[in-house]
């Protein structure tokens, strides 16, 4: 009876260290990500934020991103609609306006 608990704590160990590892190689990968000073984006970017200032760059990267999260929000809706009208067991259970 209780080798079955004992189980169920290994698997749950194993998982977290499964992502503890994971977490470990995904920091490492990233440390290694170098940055061309000269890409586009960044000098686009380094130009508006020297236009309009600190405070104005600010409220233009945000409605950049929060624009970015609608867009991105619609086409999960168009992926999550189109899926549930694929599956005839999923019509009309799944809706997202």
């Amino acid at each position: 009876m209780i080798s079955w608990i004992s189980d169920v704590w290994q698997k749950i160990l194993e998982i977290v260290n499964g992502v503890g590892s994971t977490m470990d190689e995904l920091v490492t990968r990233l440390d290694a990500v170098q940055f061309d000073e000269d890409f586009i984006i960044t000098t686009w970017l380094g130009t508006i934020h020297y236009i309009l200032g600190t405070p104005l760059y600010m409220m233009f990267t945000t409605l950049l991103l929060i624009g970015a999260g609608f867009v991105l929000w619609k086409l999960i809706k168009i992926v999550i609609n189109a899926i549930s009208s694929l599956i005839p067991g999923l019509k009309g259970k799944v809706r997202i306006e």
